[in-house]
């Protein structure tokens, strides 16, 4: 049986295989039924009936499967022989079930470093997740919601009101900082000296303080935005002068590294530096190493698909 992720709507399907022998192809993956369990892709429109029966003749070219008005299979037999199956409807990802993992998880973490588990607020990250998961994550008892997009994030406080916090977690531009003061409770982006003076600007006209996590490029890639670990000391001397942003800790996204203990290196020296200029916050880890964070000091993590399951693939463009 092949597990499919989350396509349109928030559904999910399983694909049972009639035949057990020969290896097929779905999307770019091969697999070998019966033993195989893997994950792959599929989008299902809404209009899609629960329960399509398909029958198809399977010759030795690949052939693009059209199921019901899904598309965008590919299946690919070595032999001719027909291939039948069922897409079944089944429920998306048990998130109250995720969200008491993450929380297991973080405990025991805390619990090695000699902390308390109420010591790290836990983000859900939810950029490209529908509304109807964020319900779900919210009805589990999440209290704080991180977004990467003003827009996005805009479309979902309009459907689902302030049940949590909401954080901005991605790049800010300047031109959408009017709109995040808006929208967004903390702003762990703050990655430019000019980016917090128009904060401050757009804060004073609000006559708000806004609350500020300084984005620090730990491992200096070009590729991210934030400031040098050498540099975060001026920055906040100058930002410390701009009476309505108030920085009270720091956010880094280190390296991708293949385990997650590989990563223990950057999230100590997130913590030196923390420690270095007197900031309690520490916003780091994601779902594949917020525990290794935790061990060395993160105060926040942003979890996202630990909670609410694989994102939908992003459209081309997108």
């Amino acid at each position: 049986m092949l597990r499919l992720e989350p396509g349109v709507g928030g559904r999910l399907l399983h694909l049972r295989a009639a035949d057990d022998v020969e290896p097929f192809v779905i999307g770019r993956v091969q697999v070998w039924e019966p033993a195989a369990r893997l994950v792959v892709s599929w989008r299902l429109p809404n209009f899609v009936s629960p329960l399509t029966e398909f029958r198809r003749a399977i010759g030795d070219d690949p052939a693009a499967a059209r199921i019901g008005g899904i598309e965008g299979a590919s299946l690919q037999r070595s032999v001719g022989r027909e291939h039948r199956g069922h897409v079944l409807e089944s429920r998306m990802p048990d998130i109250a079930v995720n969200l008491e993992r993450v929380r297991e998880r973080i405990a025991r973490a805390a619990e090695r470093a000699g902390r308390r588990a109420d010591d790290v607020l836990l983000i859900g990250v939810s950029k490209t997740v529908e509304v109807e998961r964020i319900r779900a994550a919210l009805g589990a008892g999440l209290r704080v919601l991180g977004e990467n997009r003003v827009q996005e994030a805009r479309t979902k406080i309009a459907e689902l009101g302030r049940p949590a916090a909401w954080h901005l977690v991605g790049h800010l531009q300047t031109n959408k900082v009017k709109d995040a003061l808006e929208l967004f409770d903390v702003i762990h982006s703050l990655d430019r000296i000019e980016l917090a003076h128009e904060l401050e600007r757009r804060a004073a006209v609000r006559a708000q303080a806004v609350e500020a996590l300084l984005q620090v490029n730990v491992a200096a890639e070009p590729s991210k935005g934030g400031f040098g670990p050498e540099a975060v000391g001026e920055a906040l001397d100058v930002i410390g002068k701009l009476p309505h942003v108030q920085v009270t800790g720091l956010m880094a996204i280190p390296p991708e590294v293949e385990r997650p203990d590989d990563a223990r290196p950057w999230f100590r020296r997130m913590r030196e530096l923390a420690e270095r200029h007197g900031l309690r916050g520490l916003s780091m880890g994601m779902s594949g190493d917020f525990e290794v964070a935790i061990e060395e000091g993160a105060t926040i993590v942003r979890v996202g698909t630990a909670i609410f399951g694989p994102r939908p693939p992003r459209a081309p463009g997108a």
